[in-house]
Parts: structure tokens; sequence; C-alpha cells
């Protein structure tokens, strides 16, 4: 379980900013970089380097030293990079960060305004913009459909102070308490679903999960539809393996045997053709390895 706790004598929390990254030195140092800037004063930024080749361990020491860099032996996936840099944190709140996210100078001081003020909220994030194009909406929250399994994104701005959703991605701040309760991410995971999974857990123990439209952040992701398409078939193990494990935990037993039925056969037959529109043979080879490792992990 977390065990750190902050002893700065600073009338603000702590912030820990937790970052996995995995051969993404450019886009890390671009994030970095955004953080340093933020108006909020006190903040622990740690970067989980999940075993690059790239030269990202070098580059942060020179540009970001007051940056705590912890470097896994091996790559841990953003479970394992998240959960080695909430051991090493210090703070009472939590920010889970993508390593291709922008913030925004504010945000974490608008996420803070709304987790501190709600003992009831146990998970607040950003509205998300495309870094490409910064006023369009990446994500205001996600929705999965537990019946189908598919995760839809809440592209709509709003002004309210915040508003509940079943999921935040990319840019998570989380209660230390929380984590006591529910416990650290799940490592089966690894990348994908991980961020469904766990707001569902925090969910489940009576908390909610909030996004705060006042708090921004860009997500350097693809806008075009090719590339987006491109984006998912390179992770097409993660996505076929993992949308079974998930709907197996959380769904009911009726909608999971559905799911199993009717949608992970449409799922295949789908990300296959995708694969041959693009002649991505590797990638349909991984989306059926990933079905069936998901198969076994399940049944």
């Amino acid at each position: 379980m977390v065990k750190g706790r902050s002893n700065n004598l600073s009338t603000e929390p702590l912030v820990s900013v937790i970052i996995p990254t995995f051969n993404r030195k450019d886009d890390l140092l671009l994030c970095l970089n955004s953080l340093k800037n933020s108006t909020y004063p006190n903040l622990e930024i740690i970067v989980v380097d999940n075993a690059s080749t790239d030269g990202t361990y070098n580059a942060v020491k020179q540009i970001f030293p007051d940056v705590k860099i912890v470097i896994n032996d091996r790559n841990l996936g953003v479970t394992g990079g998240r959960n080695r840099g909430a051991i090493e944190s210090r703070g009472d709140y939590l920010l889970f960060l993508d390593h291709d996210m922008i913030v925004d100078r504010q945000m974490i001081e608008e996420l803070l305004k709304v987790v501190m003020v709600d003992p009831k909220i146990g998970i607040a994030g950003p509205i998300i913009y495309y870094y490409d194009e910064p006023s369009k909406v990446w994500a205001a929250g996600t929705f999965i459909n537990m019946l189908t399994g598919k995760i839809s994104f809440n592209d709509k701005a709003t002004n309210i102070k915040y508003f509940e959703v079943q999921v935040i991605p990319a840019a998570i701040m989380v209660k230390r308490e929380v984590l006591d309760k529910i416990g650290l991410f799940d490592e089966t995971f690894f990348a994908t679903y991980e961020d469904t999974d766990f707001c569902f857990r925090i969910r489940k123990a009576g908390y909610k999960v909030v996004c705060v439209p006042e708090a921004k952040a860009w997500h350097k992701i693809p806008i075009d539809s090719k590339t987006q398409e491109l984006r998912l078939l390179s992770r097409s193990y993660y996505i076929a393996r993992n949308r079974i494990i998930f709907m197996k935990k959380h769904a009911r037993l009726a909608n999971f045997l559905v799911f199993l039925i009717l949608f992970v056969p449409i799922y295949t037959i789908y990300y296959t053709w995708r694969g041959l529109r693009y002649w991505k043979l590797r990638f349909i080879k991984e989306y059926w390895r990933g079905l069936f490792d998901g198969l076994r992990n399940t049944l």
C-alpha cells in the first residue's frame, strides 16, 4: 500500500505528480516544462522511467534537476509505472499524468479546489483538449457500455463547476486516503483499460469521479481519423485482451455472456478488417494473441 506522507510545513498540501514514461523523451520534456510553469507552489514531480533507451534519464536530470526520476529495470507499463511512483511519493494528493500531456498553469489549483471541498470526491480530472487543435475537446471524461465494452469519449465542454463521469483518463488526481482504501492500479492491465478499471473500483467504493471544466490540459494524440485508427491498431493486443478482462471483472454475468457471445466476434472481425485495410498484418496477429490471452485469463 502507499505509505508516504508529506512533512512539508507549507499550508498548501503537497501534490505528487507521477509520470510513467517509455522512450518518449521529447514529449516528456514538454510535459515537465508545463508542470514547472504551474501556479501551484507545492509540487513533488516523479518520473518513472520504464527502462527507456532514448536518453530520457540524462535529459531529465540535466534540464529538470529537481525532478525525482525512478528507473525500472524493465518496462512495467502504465500501471506498474504509476504504482512505483505512488509508492515513492509523499503527497496527500497524487496526480497521475500521461507523458504526452501538457497541463494548463492553473490546472492543479483548479482540481484541488474541487477535491478538497467534497469528501465524497475520490478522483478529479481536467477537460483534455487535442494538442494539435487546442480548442477541440478530446475527453471531458469517458464512459463504457457495460454490454458491449465500448468506450465513448465525452467531447463537450461545459461551464459548470464540475460534473460526474464514469472515468477520467490520462490526468487523474486522487486523494491518498482513497488509494489507502482501494489499493493501487491493477497491474494485470499494463496499459489500456487501466484508467477505466481504476475509476470503476473507486466508484464502487462509494466515491465520485468528476471532471472539472476550469482545469485544462492538452494531449499529444492524433486528431485525424486514419492516424487514430493506426494508433488503435498498434495497441491491438492490449485492446483485445484487456477489454475481456475488464468486462469479466466489472460487468454483470448476463452482460458478460452477451459480450462474449455477440460482441467479441464483432470486434474481432472489425480489427481484422482494419488490419487488412491498412495491410498491418502484424497488428492482426497481435489482436488475435490478445484475444486468446484475454479468454484464458477469464474463463
